[in-house]
């Protein structure tokens, strides 16, 4: 298993609340309406092509209460399900200096634990791309995806804004300001492209966002539930 942080990169600057809103506005309207222009194409790519650049190693879970030992009970407070479901726990790694994808895998949940990818590498798939290939891998189809969860938030940018919302577990519905800032952050925009890669535009969208700020230890968990429209 590995429980480590997602990062993002050095481009992270701090963004007014204003900005990340129009951002976040856009993505979701990139998601719901395929008519608006200038969305970037997060086009798929195969399991098999990502095993001949990079090494994959997966882990199966047990389905038992004592996996929270195993690497969701710091999820336990945003999980969306009364059963949590078996899942796998994989690996990818392109090699030395070019980017490692860690995440944990089941029943209608992704959830990613690490990712981190240089800018503009020619040779490494987007991070959507890349995660919508390993949930096919383990799962079988995109169309069971139901709820999308980002552990250990430490990206500056995003959990500055966290932090403006206070403590405890908070809900955010599709359409509101809070919503659409978050969504607008780097972590928002790297689910957004999750979905904007897994389906047809215009089929699905992100209908809530439920976080969890781990009080003292400075640390924010975020669920992403993705419905049909």
């Amino acid at each position: 298993m590995w429980s480590e942080l997602v990062k993002a990169g050095r481009r992270d600057r701090p963004k007014s609340v204003d900005k990340l809103r129009a951002k976040g506005a856009l993505m979701a309207n990139f998601i719901q309406n395929p008519d608006v222009p200038g969305c970037k194409d997060f086009r798929q790519v195969t399991f098999n092509t990502l095993t001949t650049i990079a090494e994959f190693r997966s882990v199966q879970l047990p389905a038992c209460p004592e996996l929270a030992r195993g690497g969701i009970d710091e999820l336990l407070d945003i999980w969306a399900q009364p059963i949590v479901p078996e899942l796998r726990s994989w690996r990818l790694d392109f090699g030395e200096g070019n980017g490692r994808f860690t995440g944990r895998t089941g029943a209608n949940v992704m959830i990613i634990d690490y990712a981190v990818r240089p800018r503009d590498h020619p040779g490494i798939p987007h991070v959507g791309a890349t995660f919508n290939a390993l949930y096919q891998h383990t799962e079988g189809s995109l169309d069971s995806l139901r709820h999308i969860y980002v552990c250990y938030i430490v990206n500056r940018q995003t959990h500055k804004l966290l932090e403006t919302y206070g403590q405890g577990r908070r809900q955010f519905d599709h359409g509101t300001p809070e919503y659409e800032a978050i969504l607008g952050t780097r972590i928002g925009r790297m689910v957004a492209s999750v979905v904007l890669g897994g389906f047809t535009r215009g089929t699905r969208r992100i209908s809530r966002i439920v976080g969890n700020d781990r009080t003292g230890l400075g640390y924010w968990d975020l669920r992403f539930d993705v419905e049909a429209i």
